[in-house]
């Protein structure tokens, strides 16, 4: 399974994320093996998997990770995943 994300800085709103997290639960009897990470880090605490990713912006604009499962695996077993991020400005500029 490979997650990627990429900018689209044509949205003025999203020129510059900061703090990107995506946290799934890594699904009973899973021993996930993380293969490539590009542009962002993990951590691996109980039962989930914490996808970061510091920074992305005009300059470094995509991170990928890909994990590797079990054959048994079903990428259904990952949903709900909590994405949370930080902008520089409220979205509805209040």
């Amino acid at each position: 399974m490979t997650f990627e994300v990429e900018l689209n800085s044509q949205h003025k709103k999203f020129r510059n994320l900061k703090h990107l997290s995506f946290l799934i639960e890594i699904p009973s009897g899973e021993d996930p093996k993380i293969e490539n990470i590009e542009n962002s880090t993990y951590e691996i605490k109980k039962r989930e998997f914490r996808w970061i990713i510091e920074e992305l912006n005009s300059e470094n604009d995509t991170a990928s990770c890909e994990i590797k499962f079990s054959e048994a695996f079903h990428s259904d077993d990952v949903f709900p995943i909590l994405v949370e991020l930080k902008l520089d400005t409220t979205f509805l500029d209040l």
